[in-house]
Protein backbone atom coordinates (compact mmCIF):
# COMPACT_ATOMS: atom_id res chain seq x y z
CA UNK A 1 0.00 0.00 0.00
CA UNK A 2 1.43 3.49 -0.62
CA UNK A 3 1.48 5.54 2.13
CA UNK A 4 1.19 9.58 1.88
CA UNK A 5 1.84 10.87 5.40
CA UNK A 6 3.28 9.43 8.58
CA UNK A 7 1.00 10.64 11.55
CA UNK A 8 2.00 10.45 14.98
CA UNK A 9 -0.58 11.61 17.38
CA UNK A 10 -0.38 11.45 21.57
CA UNK A 11 -3.92 11.39 23.20
CA UNK A 12 -3.81 12.60 26.76
CA UNK A 13 -4.85 10.18 29.24
CA UNK A 14 -7.23 12.74 30.86
CA UNK A 15 -9.17 13.24 27.59
CA UNK A 16 -9.88 9.65 27.56
CA UNK A 17 -12.40 9.53 30.92
CA UNK A 18 -11.72 8.50 34.04
CA UNK A 19 -13.22 5.35 34.27
CA UNK A 20 -14.15 2.44 32.50
CA UNK A 21 -17.32 3.22 31.32
CA UNK A 22 -17.13 6.76 30.48
CA UNK A 23 -13.19 5.85 28.76
CA UNK A 24 -15.62 2.75 26.19
CA UNK A 25 -18.42 5.85 25.20
CA UNK A 26 -15.32 8.74 24.84
CA UNK A 27 -12.80 6.15 22.39
CA UNK A 28 -15.79 5.82 19.86
CA UNK A 29 -16.25 9.23 19.24
CA UNK A 30 -12.36 9.73 18.80
CA UNK A 31 -11.82 6.54 16.96
CA UNK A 32 -14.52 7.96 14.25
CA UNK A 33 -12.77 11.48 13.93
CA UNK A 34 -9.32 8.99 12.89
CA UNK A 35 -11.80 6.85 10.77
CA UNK A 36 -12.69 9.60 8.47
CA UNK A 37 -9.01 11.32 8.66
CA UNK A 38 -7.83 7.84 7.19
CA UNK A 39 -10.50 7.48 4.87
CA UNK A 40 -9.83 10.80 3.58
CA UNK A 41 -6.00 10.27 2.54
CA UNK A 42 -4.03 7.04 3.31
CA UNK A 43 -2.47 8.07 6.22
CA UNK A 44 0.04 6.12 8.30
CA UNK A 45 -1.10 6.19 12.04
CA UNK A 46 0.43 5.69 15.36
CA UNK A 47 -1.56 6.54 18.32
CA UNK A 48 0.46 7.32 21.82
CA UNK A 49 -1.86 7.79 24.04
CA UNK A 50 -1.37 8.64 28.01
CA UNK A 51 -2.57 7.07 31.32
CA UNK A 52 -2.95 9.49 34.32
CA UNK A 53 -6.13 8.84 35.40
CA UNK A 54 -5.74 4.95 34.29
CA UNK A 55 -2.50 4.04 36.14
CA UNK A 56 -3.72 5.69 39.64
CA UNK A 57 -6.59 4.11 39.64
CA UNK A 58 -5.31 0.62 39.25
CA UNK A 59 -2.86 0.91 41.54
CA UNK A 60 -5.08 2.96 44.31
CA UNK A 61 -7.06 -0.27 44.14
CA UNK A 62 -4.69 -2.96 44.26
CA UNK A 63 -3.11 -1.00 47.37
CA UNK A 64 -6.42 -0.73 48.73
CA UNK A 65 -7.44 -4.48 48.35
CA UNK A 66 -4.01 -5.54 49.68
CA UNK A 67 -4.84 -3.58 52.83
CA UNK A 68 -8.03 -5.63 53.31
CA UNK A 69 -6.24 -9.24 52.18
CA UNK A 70 -2.98 -8.96 51.85
CA UNK A 71 -2.33 -12.77 51.81
CA UNK A 72 -4.69 -13.16 48.77
CA UNK A 73 -3.91 -9.50 46.52
CA UNK A 74 0.16 -8.69 46.47
CA UNK A 75 1.13 -5.18 46.29
CA UNK A 76 1.05 -3.98 42.38
CA UNK A 77 4.50 -2.35 41.61
CA UNK A 78 3.80 0.73 39.59
CA UNK A 79 5.03 -0.60 36.04
CA UNK A 80 2.56 -3.33 36.16
CA UNK A 81 0.04 -0.68 36.53
CA UNK A 82 1.40 1.25 33.34
CA UNK A 83 1.63 -2.43 31.51
CA UNK A 84 -2.48 -3.23 32.22
CA UNK A 85 -3.13 0.23 32.00
CA UNK A 86 -1.40 -0.18 27.99
CA UNK A 87 -3.82 -3.42 27.26
CA UNK A 88 -7.16 -1.66 28.41
CA UNK A 89 -6.56 1.09 27.28
CA UNK A 90 -5.55 0.10 23.77
CA UNK A 91 -7.94 -2.47 23.77
CA UNK A 92 -10.68 0.02 23.87
CA UNK A 93 -9.33 2.51 21.26
CA UNK A 94 -8.40 -0.93 19.16
CA UNK A 95 -11.88 -1.94 19.21
CA UNK A 96 -13.38 1.86 18.70
CA UNK A 97 -11.24 2.09 15.99
CA UNK A 98 -11.81 -1.35 13.93
CA UNK A 99 -15.59 -0.93 14.42
CA UNK A 100 -15.59 3.02 13.04
CA UNK A 101 -12.98 1.70 10.31
CA UNK A 102 -15.94 -1.11 9.03
CA UNK A 103 -18.58 0.74 9.46
CA UNK A 104 -16.81 3.21 7.33
CA UNK A 105 -15.71 -0.03 4.95
CA UNK A 106 -12.03 1.12 5.47
CA UNK A 107 -10.08 -1.94 5.07
CA UNK A 108 -6.81 -1.27 7.39
CA UNK A 109 -5.70 -3.22 10.69
CA UNK A 110 -5.77 -2.19 13.92
CA UNK A 111 -2.69 -3.54 16.00
CA UNK A 112 -2.14 -2.25 20.14
CA UNK A 113 1.14 -3.27 20.99
CA UNK A 114 2.61 -3.51 24.61
CA UNK A 115 5.68 -1.38 24.18
CA UNK A 116 8.78 -1.44 26.45
CA UNK A 117 10.64 1.99 26.97
CA UNK A 118 14.53 2.46 27.92
CA UNK A 119 15.22 5.24 30.48
CA UNK A 120 18.33 5.75 32.62
CA UNK A 121 18.69 4.29 35.96
CA UNK A 122 20.54 7.33 37.63
CA UNK A 123 17.73 9.53 35.71
CA UNK A 124 17.66 12.51 38.20
CA UNK A 125 13.49 12.20 38.14
CA UNK A 126 13.64 9.38 40.52
CA UNK A 127 13.98 11.75 42.66
CA UNK A 128 11.50 14.66 41.99
CA UNK A 129 8.34 12.97 41.19
CA UNK A 130 6.76 15.33 38.96
CA UNK A 131 4.02 13.00 37.00
CA UNK A 132 0.37 13.44 38.40
CA UNK A 133 -1.82 10.23 38.18
CA UNK A 134 -5.39 9.11 39.38
CA UNK A 135 -8.01 11.24 40.89
CA UNK A 136 -8.18 14.67 41.88
CA UNK A 137 -8.72 15.06 45.62
CA UNK A 138 -9.24 17.99 47.81
CA UNK A 139 -5.67 19.16 49.61
CA UNK A 140 -7.12 17.49 52.73
CA UNK A 141 -7.70 14.52 51.32
CA UNK A 142 -4.86 14.16 49.03
CA UNK A 143 -2.22 14.97 52.41
CA UNK A 144 -4.48 12.12 54.24
CA UNK A 145 -3.73 9.20 51.34
CA UNK A 146 0.18 10.34 51.12
CA UNK A 147 0.37 9.93 54.69
CA UNK A 148 -1.86 6.30 54.46
CA UNK A 149 0.05 5.37 51.15
CA UNK A 150 3.43 7.56 51.40
CA UNK A 151 2.38 9.14 48.44
CA UNK A 152 4.04 12.37 46.73
CA UNK A 153 1.06 14.95 46.52
CA UNK A 154 0.90 17.95 45.29
CA UNK A 155 -1.68 20.68 43.26
CA UNK A 156 -1.92 19.56 39.71
CA UNK A 157 -2.00 23.08 37.27
CA UNK A 158 -5.28 24.89 39.12
CA UNK A 159 -7.10 21.55 38.86
CA UNK A 160 -6.74 19.92 42.26
CA UNK A 161 -4.56 17.85 43.96
CA UNK A 162 -3.50 14.39 42.93
CA UNK A 163 -0.70 11.84 43.55
CA UNK A 164 2.70 12.68 42.02
CA UNK A 165 4.82 10.21 40.87
CA UNK A 166 8.72 10.04 39.01
CA UNK A 167 8.53 10.61 35.59
CA UNK A 168 12.24 9.24 33.47
CA UNK A 169 13.02 10.92 30.03
CA UNK A 170 12.47 8.21 27.48
CA UNK A 171 15.54 7.20 25.76
CA UNK A 172 15.02 3.93 23.40
CA UNK A 173 11.54 2.62 22.23
CA UNK A 174 12.40 -1.42 22.38
CA UNK A 175 9.35 -2.39 20.19
CA UNK A 176 10.58 0.34 17.33
CA UNK A 177 11.40 -2.16 14.65
CA UNK A 178 7.90 -3.97 15.26
CA UNK A 179 5.77 -0.84 14.96
CA UNK A 180 7.76 -0.28 11.89
CA UNK A 181 6.81 -3.75 10.25
CA UNK A 182 3.05 -3.20 11.45
CA UNK A 183 3.19 0.20 9.84
CA UNK A 184 4.75 -0.97 6.75
CA UNK A 185 2.04 -4.44 6.90
CA UNK A 186 -0.61 -1.32 6.79
CA UNK A 187 -1.52 -1.46 10.55
CA UNK A 188 -2.34 1.49 12.16
CA UNK A 189 -0.42 1.27 15.37
CA UNK A 190 -1.61 2.41 19.20
CA UNK A 191 1.66 2.15 20.92
CA UNK A 192 3.69 3.78 23.21
CA UNK A 193 0.77 3.67 25.64
CA UNK A 194 1.02 5.24 28.54
CA UNK A 195 4.47 6.49 27.87
CA UNK A 196 5.60 2.38 27.85
CA UNK A 197 6.80 0.74 30.27
CA UNK A 198 9.75 2.13 31.90
CA UNK A 199 13.30 -0.59 32.05
CA UNK A 200 16.23 0.08 32.54
CA UNK A 201 19.44 -1.93 30.86
CA UNK A 202 21.24 -3.61 33.71
CA UNK A 203 24.47 -5.98 33.07
CA UNK A 204 22.96 -6.89 29.57
CA UNK A 205 19.28 -7.46 30.37
CA UNK A 206 16.73 -5.25 30.55
CA UNK A 207 14.36 -4.43 33.94
CA UNK A 208 11.08 -3.04 35.07
CA UNK A 209 10.94 -0.17 36.85
CA UNK A 210 8.84 1.83 38.88
CA UNK A 211 7.85 4.99 36.68
CA UNK A 212 5.30 6.78 34.78
CA UNK A 213 7.20 7.97 31.58
CA UNK A 214 5.43 11.18 30.06
CA UNK A 215 3.65 9.99 26.39
CA UNK A 216 4.33 13.71 25.03
CA UNK A 217 8.09 12.68 25.45
CA UNK A 218 7.28 9.13 24.08
CA UNK A 219 5.14 9.99 21.34
CA UNK A 220 7.78 12.97 20.23
CA UNK A 221 10.51 10.34 20.33
CA UNK A 222 8.48 7.83 18.22
CA UNK A 223 7.50 10.73 15.88
CA UNK A 224 11.25 11.25 15.34
CA UNK A 225 12.15 7.68 14.93
CA UNK A 226 9.57 7.25 12.56
CA UNK A 227 10.22 10.56 10.55
CA UNK A 228 6.35 11.22 10.73
CA UNK A 229 5.18 14.42 8.73
CA UNK A 230 3.06 15.42 11.63
CA UNK A 231 3.55 15.28 15.59
CA UNK A 232 -0.04 15.81 16.83
CA UNK A 233 -0.78 16.47 20.85
CA UNK A 234 -4.36 16.08 21.70
CA UNK A 235 -5.80 17.23 24.93
CA UNK A 236 -8.53 18.63 26.39
CA UNK A 237 -8.36 22.67 25.46
CA UNK A 238 -8.17 24.25 22.31
CA UNK A 239 -4.46 25.96 22.04
CA UNK A 240 -1.83 26.10 24.35
CA UNK A 241 -2.22 29.79 26.70
CA UNK A 242 -0.05 32.52 27.82
CA UNK A 243 -1.70 33.47 31.98
CA UNK A 244 -3.68 30.37 32.09
CA UNK A 245 -6.85 30.53 33.88
CA UNK A 246 -6.04 34.09 34.87
CA UNK A 247 -8.12 37.39 33.51
CA UNK A 248 -5.14 37.79 30.99
CA UNK A 249 -5.43 34.47 29.63
CA UNK A 250 -4.41 34.48 25.98
CA UNK A 251 -4.67 31.89 23.36
CA UNK A 252 -1.40 31.07 21.38
CA UNK A 253 -2.24 30.41 17.56
CA UNK A 254 1.02 30.01 15.94
CA UNK A 255 4.28 30.35 17.51
CA UNK A 256 8.11 29.72 16.70
CA UNK A 257 10.42 27.45 18.84
CA UNK A 258 12.71 30.18 20.24
CA UNK A 259 9.04 32.12 21.08
CA UNK A 260 7.86 28.95 23.06
CA UNK A 261 11.06 28.10 25.00
CA UNK A 262 10.95 31.63 26.64
CA UNK A 263 7.48 31.04 27.95
CA UNK A 264 8.70 27.72 29.43
CA UNK A 265 11.57 29.14 31.27
CA UNK A 266 9.31 32.20 32.60
CA UNK A 267 7.35 29.32 34.24
CA UNK A 268 4.19 29.68 32.11
CA UNK A 269 3.55 26.07 31.71
CA UNK A 270 2.63 23.76 34.53
CA UNK A 271 5.09 20.72 35.09
CA UNK A 272 2.65 18.34 34.81
CA UNK A 273 0.00 19.45 32.48
CA UNK A 274 1.34 21.68 30.02
CA UNK A 275 4.53 21.99 30.18
CA UNK A 276 5.74 18.47 29.09
CA UNK A 277 3.73 18.76 25.95
CA UNK A 278 5.17 22.21 24.84
CA UNK A 279 8.92 20.98 25.37
CA UNK A 280 8.43 17.78 23.59
CA UNK A 281 6.88 19.62 20.34
CA UNK A 282 9.66 22.53 20.68
CA UNK A 283 12.63 19.10 21.07
CA UNK A 284 10.33 17.60 17.80
CA UNK A 285 10.59 20.89 15.83
CA UNK A 286 14.05 21.40 16.36
CA UNK A 287 14.78 17.87 15.45
CA UNK A 288 12.81 17.91 12.35
CA UNK A 289 12.49 21.65 11.40
CA UNK A 290 10.64 20.19 7.87
CA UNK A 291 7.79 18.56 9.24
CA UNK A 292 4.43 19.87 11.50
CA UNK A 293 3.46 20.55 14.82
CA UNK A 294 0.71 20.91 16.95
CA UNK A 295 -1.32 20.96 20.30
CA UNK A 296 -4.90 21.20 20.10
CA UNK A 297 -8.41 19.56 21.27
CA UNK A 298 -9.38 15.63 20.82
CA UNK A 299 -13.16 16.97 20.04
CA UNK A 300 -11.91 19.32 17.33
CA UNK A 301 -8.77 16.79 15.38
CA UNK A 302 -10.07 17.21 11.87
CA UNK A 303 -9.63 21.06 12.06
CA UNK A 304 -6.51 20.49 13.83
CA UNK A 305 -5.13 18.35 10.99
CA UNK A 306 -6.37 21.22 9.04
CA UNK A 307 -4.61 23.90 10.77
CA UNK A 308 -7.89 25.40 11.67
CA UNK A 309 -7.33 25.10 15.56
CA UNK A 310 -4.39 24.25 18.37
CA UNK A 311 -1.12 25.65 18.16
CA UNK A 312 1.32 25.52 15.48
CA UNK A 313 4.73 25.38 16.47
CA UNK A 314 7.27 26.18 13.96
CA UNK A 315 10.76 26.49 13.37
Amino acid sequence: MIILKKIVIALGGNALGKTPKSQAEIVKKTANYLATLIKNSDYALVLCHGNGPQVGMINLAFNEAHEIDPEQIPELPLYCGVSMSQGYIGCDLQNALANSLTAKQISRKVTTLITRVEVAADDPAFLNPTKPIGNFYSEEEAKALARKNDWHVGEDSGRGWRRFVSSPRPRKILELDSIRSLINDGNIVIAGGGGGVPVVLKNGAYQMINGVIDKDWTAMLLAHELQADYFIILTDVDTVSVDYKKPTEKAIREIVVEDMLKLIDSGQFGAGAMKPKVEAICTFIQKNPTKKAIIGNLNKMDQVLAGKSGTIVLP
